[in-house]
């Protein structure tokens, strides 16, 4: 459940956009999350928000 109520959703979520804008607008490296994507399967085992080369 991804909703907004828990301090470490609402961080999340603000860690995904920012790394987003930082990709699309600033040129920085792309995050995991959005190159490869993390399956359901690695759930709160890895958060994918490492920065690719």
């Amino acid at each position: 459940e991804h909703n907004l109520k828990e301090r470490k959703n609402r961080k999340d979520l603000s860690i995904r956009l920012q790394q987003f804008f930082d990709h699309y607008l600033m040129d920085a490296p792309m995050p995991v999350w959005m190159k490869t994507g993390v399956p359901a399967t690695m759930k709160n085992k890895t958060w994918g928000l490492e920065l690719t080369e």
